[in-house]
């Protein structure tokens, strides 16, 4: 059986009082109700251990209650059960690397356009003249960038932020930060060069940064770097929409690459 046939099978049993009244809070209140008789069986269980035992039928029948109400929501929103599965299958298993991050956003420029493809970088926190933390950052031994402070009354890690940059560099092949660094700005293509890898860019990203919402980009960045099936740390859906809500407005069209969403895109 489908989940569509269900679907239709069920409305012989939702009385037309229900499904033709385009309220739906009683069938959402059902909904609630039901799914609270199954955290009531689990209630029971986290009270008396191994003394009550919570049968695969009883399971059964709570979930079965559950997809009844759903059922009939979705009938009486004129939404298909198999869509919304199916719909809900590519949205969890996009959320994924499998195997390799795959082609990187510079592939197809040159070679003296390119992020190199193997580099060991360093960020070394050490003190200046006047004792004051900085990070310095060599590639591949050599100095990259300007000596990093906190630049806060308070000491916040922000003298390491360069590894996000280093790190969409090596997962995307973009970062328009080190691009400009290394001297490997996409000049063959005037239009790509303007829009991603203008100046304009790299001030959004360092606002973006250590500008009012830093926190904002930890997620975001950490969510490309850390979204592999064996991470130990997992953003919410609702987080990650949080995020994308907040600098939408800063983005150039939304790229989808290799079941990975990217959004440090920015434009105006």
């Amino acid at each position: 059986m489908t989940f569509d046939e269900y679907q239709d099978d069920a409305a012989a049993t939702d009385p037309s009082v229900i499904s033709k009244n385009s309220d739906i809070s009683v069938l959402l209140l059902g909904l609630s109700g039901e799914t609270g008789s199954l955290l009531t069986l689990y209630k029971k269980w986290l009270r008396d251990g191994d003394a009550y035992q919570i049968v695969k039928e009883r399971l059964g029948e709570e979930m079965g209650d559950i997809l009844w109400y759903l059922a009939a929501i979705a009938r009486q929103r004129g939404l298909s059960l198999d869509e919304i599965a199916q719909t809900n299958l590519r949205k969890t298993q996009s959320r994924w690397l499998e195997g390799s991050v795959g082609p990187l956003f510079d592939v197809d420029r040159p070679a003296s356009e390119q992020l190199p493809r193997l580099f060991t970088a360093e960020l070394r926190d050490t003190v200046d003249s006047q004792g004051k933390p900085v990070m310095c950052m060599t590639l591949n031994g050599e100095s990259l960038g300007s000596r990093l402070t906190d630049n806060s009354y308070e000491r916040d890690g922000y003298r390491f932020h360069d590894i996000f940059h280093l790190a969409l560099a090596c997962m995307m092949g973009w970062s328009p930060v080190i691009r400009a660094l290394l001297h490997v700005k996409r000049k063959s293509d005037a239009k790509l060069d303007e829009v991603e890898d203008g100046g304009r860019r790299k001030r959004y990203w360092l606002h973006l940064t250590r500008g009012e919402k830093p926190f904002e980009t930890v997620v975001f960045v950490s969510n490309v770097i850390l979204n592999s099936a064996d991470s130990r740390l997992r953003f919410s859906t609702r987080l990650r929409r949080t995020c994308r809500a907040r600098v939408f407005h800063r983005q150039v069209p939304l790229r989808r690459k290799n079941g990975v969403w990217n959004w440090p895109c920015y434009s105006k």
